[in-house]
């Protein structure tokens, strides 16, 4: 999601409509205009409230490989990351590649006046590498990171106007977060593990982490990540007549074509609104999204041929009760494209209730979810597993296209177009003992791939940094690596199968926290299970009547030994098993692979603001059957931040 910033880019980037948009901008700027002005009058403009604040971070990989199965990669043997960086390729065509995460991060705020104020970051990378950007990859220094200080994500612009109508927060910039609704602009959270360390750890100390993810039941996140991100404007209205209001955003995303992606010849911007209405505790809305390409010839004329668009309409009704809360989208989308010519309108229904204690004995949560195949969105919480052509820069080029996941496992509580199906979850306290158990049943509604597409979630940053951005990868062709995660996808052989697709899961975790020598410590099990089969069942198969079945196991200590010293520590592995209707190895068996992690860790409260952190993880894969499927190495991270 970083970029380089340029205001005088983001204005260009859609000249197809720029008139009516630059109005549009105008008239938002003169809003702002006249309430500085009204302001002015009543008070003279003084400019209050600068802050700056951020953190270095230094954050250093000793990464050792004994064994490999990517080849052609941008990896050695033993290498170092520097901030996420891979400063060693083998390729020798000067590409520096990795998750860029800065060594410097300043964030500076201000209010110009007492309605309006701006934000922008700087990063201070350290991977100065003094390369240019290229277009061809061949060149000498041809990709990398140049020596320079520039904008990270913020350069926002904003303005406040409190009238007799009611409130209006503007804004303008990139990177804006903003959301809407879990079909029209959201963003999915995957579940990460505890023992990993990431650059938008919060300042805390470090039990305080761990201790947080007792209680609440879940890994806490930074609150952007549950947003979808916008180089472009956004207005909030509030405070309306009738209690109404409204969300508006328009711009360009980066999981839609990119933020610069305007400099080529694929120009794609997105529109969103939402109006909505509260009456007593209870919220109702509707939503209007909108994802727009268009491609030009070189000689920049207009080839409507060369069109697509995304289109999704639902409805909100968010409903709260004592003890009881209902939430329903509903609505409808489609898309069009060269490839997908014919427009085709499909159904959207998503309804979740959730009931306390006042209702049941233990909290239960339901939901029911039914997405066709049409309903595509990157900028939504639904996963994509029905159309390869999302992203028409790419077109039919498999190997860049990671926004694809036919026959996808999805984690609990991610929703998938294609699919229709129901998610259980519930969880229970004992003393200092909680458990969560969630289970979900879904089936696709049309068999478009014999592929199953799953996630492994053991060593799953590891894996995605083996080849970054990447589908068909690996000896077999079979991996997809995304950002920190990787997939894999096994193919159904057989010859006309006139079924569809289910998909069972189970997850259950269990923690507990007690003392040990008079210091605090906490215990974490999780388990994940998932099998896919032909049919819709109730419950997971265990047997090899399923396609795929995959097990997750990840067993976790955190010990607050000293006031300031915390030891972590991880056991992980995982198992996944064909039958035989999917591929089969050379010597006629299906898939058995077997994947192993653990490690220690030490974290070291240098002060309320500082802390130096230490990892140590060890990791394994190996296919009994596709024998060319292994890998064996380990990791030595050593991170220091700072707070200011």
């Amino acid at each position: 999601m970083s970029g380089t910033i340029n205001i005088q880019n983001f204005f260009l980037m859609s000249s197809i409509k720029v008139r009516l948009r630059i109005n549009v901008l105008s008239i938002f700027i003169l809003i702002l205009a006249l309430a500085s002005s009204t302001e002015a009058q009543n008070k003279k403009p003084k400019f209050t409230d600068i802050k700056v604040g951020g953190y270095f971070r230094s954050f250093v990989t000793y990464r050792n490989i004994q064994k490999n199965y990517i080849t052609g990669g941008p990896l050695t043997p033993k290498t170092i990351m520097i901030n996420g960086l891979y400063p060693d390729n083998p390729l020798g065509n000067g590409m520096v590649t990795g998750y860029r995460e800065p060594l410097i991060m300043l964030l500076l705020t201000g209010k110009p006046t007492a309605n309006t104020s701006f934000e922008v970051d700087f990063v201070i990378d350290n991977q100065m590498t003094g390369q240019i950007f290229n277009s061809d990859p061949n060149a000498p220094g041809a990709i990398g990171f140049p020596k320079r200080i520039q904008s990270y994500r913020w350069l926002n612009l904003g303005g406040s106007i409190l009238t007799d109508v009611g409130k209006f927060d503007f804004k303008t910039g990139g990177v804006l977060y903003f959301s809407m609704s879990p079909a029209t602009l959201w963003n999915y959270e995957y579940r990460d593990d505890m023992f990993e360390r990431y650059p938008w750890e919060w300042q805390t100390v470090s039990f305080r982490r761990y201790k947080g993810f007792y209680e609440d039941k879940n890994i806490a996140r930074d609150s952007r990540w549950g947003s979808g991100s916008i180089q472009g404007i956004t207005l909030v209205g509030t405070q309306l007549p009738f209690r109404t209001g409204f969300r508006f955003a328009y711009g360009k995303t980066n999981s839609t074509g990119g933020f610069q992606s305007f400099q080529g010849n694929n120009n794609q911007d997105m529109t969103a609104l939402q109006l909505n209405k509260k009456f007593s505790s209870h919220v109702a809305s509707v939503n209007l999204y909108q994802s727009r390409v268009i491609r030009w010839p070189q000689s920049y004329s207009r080839n409507f041929k060369n069109v697509q668009q995304e289109q999704i309409v639902t409805g909100e009704l968010n409903l709260n009760f004592k003890g009881l809360s209902l939430y329903t989208e509903a609505g409808t989308g489609s898309i069009s494209n060269p490839v997908d010519s014919v427009r085709r309108w499909d159904p959207l229904v998503n309804v979740k209730a959730s009931a306390g204690k006042e209702i049941f004995p233990v909290p239960v949560n339901l939901q029911y979810f039914h997405i066709g195949s049409n309903i595509v969105n990157l900028n939504s919480s639904i996963m994509n597993t029905s159309n390869r052509n999302i992203q028409p820069q790419f077109g039919q080029q498999m190997l860049y296209n990671t926004t694809t996941f036919e026959g996808a496992v999805a984690e609990f509580g991610q929703l998938t177009n294609n699919r229709q199906g129901i998610n259980l979850s519930t969880g229970i306290d004992i003393k200092k003992l909680k458990f969560v158990l969630a289970l979900s049943s879904q089936q696709e509604l049309e068999n478009k791939f014999n592929t199953i597409t799953y996630q492994h979630r053991l060593n799953g940053i590891v894996r995605s940094q083996f080849v970054f951005y990447r589908n068909m990868q690996g000896p077999y062709g079979r991996l997809l690596n995304a950002w920190r995660r990787s997939w894999e996808k096994a193919t159904i052989t057989d010859v006309n199968p006139d079924y569809k697709k289910g998909f069972n899961l189970i997850d259950f975790s269990a923690k507990y926290k007690t003392s040990f020598l008079g210091r605090d410590i906490i215990f974490s099990n999780f388990i994940n299970y998932n099998s896919v089969q032909d049919k819709l069942s109730p419950i997971a198969l265990f047997d090899d009547k399923a396609f795929i079945r995959s097990f997750y196991e990840e067993f976790m200590i955190f010990y607050n030994i000293q006031p300031k010293l915390t030891v972590v520590g991880l056991v992980g592995a995982e198992r996944v098993l064909g039958n035989d209707r999917t591929d089969l190895a050379p010597n006629g068996k299906p898939i058995d692979q077997t994947g192993l992690g653990y490690g220690v860790g030490l974290d070291i409260d240098i002060s309320p603001t500082a802390g130096l952190y230490l990892r140590q993880r060890w990791y394994s894969f190996e296919d009994k059957n596709f024998t060319l499927d292994e890998f064996k190495g380990f990791d030595t991270n050593v991170e220091l931040k700072i707070f200011f």
